[in-house]
């Protein structure tokens, strides 16, 4: 019920979710590297505001749902 509720992209809308998935691979998996450069990717962009009209940028948090 959550995975559909979660790619349901009408009801994030409805909600203002803005939503994205990352693949974690295992450290030993082939593509591992994927994820590492996701994360990174991820931590970059997303991690903070773009700049205010006075030049600030604010921190933005991530939220994690682990759905097994």
């Amino acid at each position: 019920m959550l995975t559909q509720k979660l790619l349901n992209h009408d009801e994030l809308k409805k909600k203002k979710i803005d939503a994205y998935f990352i693949r974690l691979y295992p450290t030993t998996h082939k593509y591992h590297n994927t994820t590492v450069l996701d994360l990174l990717h991820w931590e970059n962009f997303f991690s903070h505001t773009r700049k205010n009209s006075a030049g600030k940028k604010f921190s933005k948090a991530f939220i994690e749902i682990i759905n097994n």
